[in-house]
């Protein structure tokens, strides 16, 4: 029997290496899901801005504006209503607080694993063919794992109650829609309205969004150009009627504000030397998704949905406070084409879904909080809840919310208000605000946290003016977020004995 030669071999070989890039790629899936689900129900917050998301669909659920003038009392995030409001719907159906607002990101996830993989489902194989869809199958499922093997690098937000899944799943649904129409034959009114609406409601979850639309629109109009044009010019119209009619104080917000902030070009560095090296093993496999195209109708569509996802990852860096999730919208739109390239080459996809599979567990083990957070979550709160009287908590709302205390804006609203030259007018004076009510004795109490950097040294030497007396909290290790910034509730300050 003579011995198959290289080529037999290589041939023989891809169907094995494509079942263990897939059975990988599940696995990542099956991963993500579990830690997701460990996390769901944990009393504290997850990131520090949580509770504040909380509050906003506490307010919308109670009629009230999210979009006013900012004071002590209240100022909304710099994005859209679309999370919030899901949020606050949800509350129809029991699901209240935390959790509740957790689940709006789990919704966004599991719209860009679907999406993510029909995409990529699109581009492989020819529809009719057994094995063929078998390969289309195959495919779906890398894409969702490449997605997933992003969760932990970056921060862990695929799950946490902040707009990036929902409106990274709503971006995703709207261009499925579509580049699902037949190439030649113009949009279908239906899916085209729909995806029209859906893309203009990611943009006013998140507005970052608008790139990876926009760039996905542009490869539809290599194959499709009447048709991306006037999808186009119907996603342009529906932002700018969002922005129009969600009046001035909300275009403030989310326009002029961030507009007003100044551009972080140590973001670019970061971008280059930490998040391109978690970012190489997608990119890689993209690069060889691409090679080896033989100009599937489609490849335009998944590059311009990649090129926007990086676009939008380099804007998000390059903005004041830009966390890890930032890069988020790149895992989302490289993961397709690397799909593709596992299958188009599957032992070096392989390999390089193995090294992906490495980098994210390495960085899962700190996702889950620790089984210790339950019970100082329920100590602290009886702290809180035996102070008669305000308490003074801006970066911990969902405390004074747990205890049935008023709450005020959020400390990252103030540090964005601070930040622009929009802002600093509103800054200045809730500062004043807040130093009038300290001194006139209004809060009995005060929570704050402890920057690792510092920064918040001018707030803890203001609050200790008139609250001088300072105890411990949340014991170190206790309460810290296990995504974004790790801001604990450290410091109980009191009046003095």
């Amino acid at each position: 029997m003579t011995a198959p030669d290289g080529a037999s071999a290589s041939r023989a070989g891809s169907p094995a290496l494509g079942r263990c890039a897939a059975l990988l790629a599940a696995g990542l899936v099956v991963g993500l899901v579990l830690i997701a689900a460990l996390r769901l129900r944990s009393p504290s917050v997850l990131e520090w801005e949580e509770g504040a998301t909380v509050l906003s669909a506490d307010r919308l659920a109670a009629g009230g504006p999210l979009y006013v003038a900012p004071t002590l009392d209240w100022a909304p995030f710099p994005y859209g209503p679309g999370q919030p409001a899901l949020a606050a719907a949800l509350r129809s159906i029991g699901l209240d607080g935390l959790a509740g607002a957790r689940l709006t990101s789990w919704l966004g996830t599991l719209l860009v694993l679907l999406c993510g993989a029909a995409l990529a489902r699109g581009c492989a194989g020819t529809p009719g063919a057994a094995a063929d869809r078998a390969a289309t199958r195959s495919a779906g499922l890398l894409a969702a794992g490449w997605i997933a093997s992003a969760y932990p690098w970056t921060g862990g937000w695929l799950d946490v109650a902040r707009p990036d899944a929902l409106a990274l799943g709503l971006a995703s649904l709207a261009l499925l829609l579509l580049v699902r129409t037949p190439t030649g034959r113009g949009l279908r009114a239906g899916a085209a309205l729909t995806g029209v609406l859906l893309g203009a409601l990611a943009v006013h979850t998140k507005q970052t969004a608008l790139l990876p639309l926009v760039g996905g629109m542009c490869g539809l109009a290599v194959t499709a150009r009447g048709a991306a044009l006037m999808a186009g010019a119907l996603l342009g119209l529906g932002v700018a009627a969002g922005f129009a009619a969600g009046g001035a104080w909300y275009r403030f917000h989310t326009l002029d504000l961030l507009a007003g902030h100044p551009l972080q070009l140590g973001g670019l560095e970061e971008l280059l030397s930490r998040d391109l090296l978690h970012l190489a093993p997608l990119l890689v496999a993209a690069v060889l998704g691409l090679r080896c195209s033989k100009g599937a109708p489609r490849d335009g569509v998944l590059l311009g949905w990649a090129v926007g996802g990086l676009g939008a990852a380099l804007v998000g860096r390059l903005h004041p406070g830009g966390f890890d999730n930032v890069v988020l919208p790149a895992a989302i739109g490289l993961a397709p084409l690397a799909a593709r390239g596992v299958k188009a080459r599957p032992g070096l996809g392989l390999l390089l879904l193995g090294v992906a599979t490495l980098d994210a567990g390495l960085g899962a083990r700190q996702l889950v909080p620790p089984g210790t957070d339950r019970t100082a979550s329920v100590r602290v709160r009886e702290r809180l809840a035996r102070i008669e009287g305000e308490v003074l908590a801006p970066a911990h709302p969902e405390l004074l919310r747990a205890v049935e205390k008023p709450a005020q804006l959020h400390l990252m609203f103030l540090l964005d208000l601070s930040a622009s030259e929009a802002g600093l007018g509103h800054a200045r004076a809730i500062l004043e605000e807040l130093e009038g009510r300290l001194a006139a004795g209004r809060y009995r109490a005060a929570v704050l946290p402890r920057f690792p950097d510092g920064a918040d040294a001018p707030l803890h030497a203001l609050v200790q003016r008139w609250l001088p007396r300072a105890e411990e909290l949340a014991r170190p290790g206790e309460l810290v977020p296990a995504s974004g910034a790790p801001h604990a509730p450290v410091v109980l300050y009191l009046p003095q004995d």
